[in-house]
């Protein structure tokens, strides 16, 4: 009905089969797979945006101006907005490669894995706070989404002994952070 879409919205592009595909973790930890991360996230972008569509058009069947078509779709609309900008700070997230500021550290490469890490608990903790929009377009099983909290609760026992230098790396002062956290002996 419309120009087709592209760049960041290009996946877009077949919405109704992105919104019937289905996970295809089988263990806790597939979900450390990007691609498998990506796609989740571009699933439940399409079929959000597909629900979107269809509360549009059904509150213009009823008779509503495409304005307050739209209007009467807010929340929709919201919904819509926000996973597609999940998706977006997942990506924005996910370099393969060894980016050179870190290839050129000693342990660069220890790095990279450590933010790869908290990038997957990034991605996967806001999987499982949003697990109701996965489990409702039918991306995620049951077994799935039990095997998701597992893989959080695995990443975040894998990374809890490098809260403290990840908290020191923003370089925030121990008197602004108010936390043990931030304090560079962690009490």
């Amino acid at each position: 009905e419309g120009a087709p879409v592209g760049g960041e919205c290009a996946y877009l592009g077949d919405a109704a089969a992105l919104a019937g595909a289905r996970c295809t973790a089988r263990y806790a930890a597939d979900f450390l797979d990007l691609g498998l991360q990506t796609k989740a996230y571009e699933s439940r972008a399409a079929a959000v945006l597909l629900q979107t569509e269809q509360a549009v058009r059904t509150a213009a069947a009823a008779g509503l101006e495409p304005q307050a078509a739209q209007n009467a779709a807010m929340v929709e609309i919201g919904r819509s907005s926000a996973a597609h900008s999940m998706l977006l700070l997942l990506r924005s997230c996910s370099h393969p490669s060894l980016p050179p500021r870190f290839a050129a550290v000693a342990g660069g490469e220890a790095l990279h894995g450590l933010m790869a890490k908290v990038r997957s608990l990034f991605a996967l903790y806001y999987m499982e706070r949003d697990l109701a929009e996965f489990l409702e377009h039918g991306h995620l099983s049951q077994a799935q989404a039990t095997l998701l909290r597992q893989q959080v609760r695995s990443l975040l026992q894998e990374l809890r002994p490098q809260a403290v230098a990840l908290v020191d790396a923003w370089g925030i002062a121990d008197c602004e952070l108010n936390s043990a956290l931030g304090r560079h002996d962690g009490r």
